[in-house]
């Protein structure tokens, strides 16, 4: 198969089962994004802040958390890129890993 030719694959040629299917789905969106979501918190909040932070104050639109941040996007973004980039090779560390440096460089910097 050539990885460069995007094109139906025939009948004989789809040997992946359900299972291995669904594997790539979890891997290419939910445990990317859980990740570098993750990730872009962990500097983000001292423990003393994590235990302060309730439920109400998350909706609150004049609250502490209200808007987006733009080294949570630029971390998002710069994971899912060391993700996909990382290929068969496994994403998950490093996109966790630029997620958390591009963060903190991030909010140091914008």
């Amino acid at each position: 198969m050539n990885a460069a030719t995007i094109r139906p694959v025939d009948r004989a040629g789809q040997t992946q089962s359900t299972a291995d299917l669904f594997l790539i789905f979890v891997g290419a969106n939910i445990v990317a994004t859980t990740f570098q979501v993750g990730a872009s918190l962990v500097p983000s909040f001292s423990l003393r802040t994590a235990i302060a932070a309730f439920v109400a104050e998350l909706y609150d639109a004049r609250g502490p958390f209200r808007g987006v941040l733009l080294p949570g996007m630029a971390a998002w973004t710069a994971g899912a890129a060391a993700y996909f980039l990382a290929g068969s090779a496994g994403g998950t560390i490093p996109a966790f890993a630029v997620s958390v440096l591009v963060y903190w460089v991030g909010s140091r910097v914008l």
